[in-house]
């Protein structure tokens, strides 16, 4: 079961004033959909920080209180699938609880970005390679290093591996067309 306590409350508060929704049903709808999560964190503070890194800001008390709470609620089906996946995630790597979770850490920004990738089995493969390559900081339990650099970069990768693709369905596309550009010398 999730409980706001302190500074989150009064966010619970303005998301009810700000949506005429209420946090506390979105989050039962987040458990109802996705009951394994509970076996991993506390699910009030989860979908906050997760709901910020969606948003381009730190999973902490400020990036909480600077959140757009119209798009956050809005952002909620993208919250379930990350969740979804995130949940996926760790029963392959056969963690399937706190008890056995190398750290917490991980958990939002993992779901944010299985929340913002495309259903493209490429893209997935990509990305668990890129997981891969810092698997090591994963299954750490005393993390020397913060892990938010390391999702910052990971998106940027994502972000790399969607503007390739995209760029390379425009040259087909201009291609399949006959349509050509000059080139343009600097």
């Amino acid at each position: 079961m999730s409980t706001f306590g302190g500074a989150p409350q009064l966010i619970v508060a303005q998301v009810e004033e700000a949506t005429a929704q209420s946090l506390h049903q979105k989050v039962r709808e987040l458990e109802d959909q996705v009951p394994e999560i509970k076996d991993y964190i506390d699910t009030s503070n989860f979908v906050l920080s997760v709901s910020a890194l969606l948003q381009n800001k730190l999973p902490n008390q400020r990036g909480f209180f600077s959140l757009n709470l119209r798009q956050m609620v809005s952002d909620w089906g993208k919250l379930i699938n990350g969740t979804k996946e995130l949940v996926s995630l760790l029963e392959e790597e056969k963690i399937y609880d706190y008890e056995r979770l190398p750290t917490e850490t991980v958990l939002a920004p993992l779901s944010a970005i299985f929340a913002i990738m495309p259903d493209e089995p490429d893209i997935k493969g990509k990305l668990r390679a890129i997981k891969n390559t810092y698997g090591e900081r994963f299954s750490q339990k005393d993390m020397i290093v913060p892990f938010l650099p390391v999702y910052f970069k990971i998106i940027g990768q994502l972000k790399d591996l969607l503007m390739v693709k995209e760029k390379k369905k425009k040259y087909r596309f201009l291609m399949k067309n006959n349509i050509h550009f000059p080139i343009r010398n600097y």
